[in-house]
């Protein structure tokens, strides 16, 4: 006699990967995990498994989904947010997280150069060879795709 093997879904998926703990800890991804150091969440198709998490328990996000508690594993529902880039690379600055801004190792700009950059009036390509970078990056610097963090607390502030 064969034996009759059910498929699992999304939620048997994430009750057997997933490390459930106490409603306020971290509940650790415990399956495979891509370089950054992410979950890999695999059912359907590969995606972030903190993303996946966020969507089996609250629907689809409009933008990224951010971990409050800074750990990548973490998979507690609690601790992910909806949030866009902006918001992560700002977290992620003041929280230590990351070498962003002038510190990143392929700076060319400082911040006083890209807030000029952001309030620059004129083409992109008149700024851009102002300073000495491409088109591109003066595109994602006034649209807050980089430096965004530092871009949208000028503007917050009433210096833009």
């Amino acid at each position: 006699m064969r034996k009759i093997v059910r498929a699992a879904g999304p939620w048997e998926y994430f009750c057997r990967k997933v490390a459930i703990s106490t409603p306020n800890k971290c509940w650790e991804w415990q399956g495979s995990c891509g370089t950054p150091g992410y979950g890999n969440w695999g059912f359907g198709h590969m995606q972030g498994a903190h993303r996946a998490t966020y969507i089996l328990f609250n629907g689809e996000p409009a933008g990224l989904v951010c971990h409050t508690c800074d750990n990548r594993k973490c998979c507690n529902p609690s601790h992910l947010m909806d949030g866009s880039r902006a918001e992560n690379q700002r977290q992620m600055v003041e929280r230590g997280r990351s070498a962003k801004g002038e510190q990143h190792s392929q700076a060319k700009l400082t911040k006083e150069q890209v807030l000029e950059i952001y309030k620059a009036k004129g083409s992109k390509r008149s700024v851009a060879k102002l300073y000495k970078v491409s088109t591109g990056c003066v595109y994602h610097i006034k649209n807050g795709s980089t430096w965004g963090w530092l871009t949208r607390n000028s503007s917050e502030s009433g210096r833009h």
